[in-house]
């Protein structure tokens, strides 16, 4: 399932939101097992590159002309 999300700007899809609501999910389960300073910093680091690695596809969908997907295809 690929629709967007309902009340949403239309710029991700519900499978994206998904991916990004289970990339918090699990860095605030990694957290709670009391990683703390330079672990967590990273593990917070991974998570962000994730998510911006789904956002861009909305850009690249939005944008076609100057972004591509990470397939490297244009949409």
């Amino acid at each position: 399932m690929n629709r967007t999300v309902e009340g949403s700007d239309g710029l991700l899809t519900e499978r994206e939101h998904e991916v990004c609501r289970l990339l918090a999910l699990a860095y605030n389960e990694y957290l709670a097992t009391g990683a703390r300073g330079p672990d967590l910093g990273e593990f917070a680091t991974a998570v962000h590159h994730a998510q911006h690695a789904v956002m861009a596809q909305a850009a690249a969908r939005a944008y076609p002309d100057l972004y591509r997907l990470t397939t490297g295809t244009k949409p």
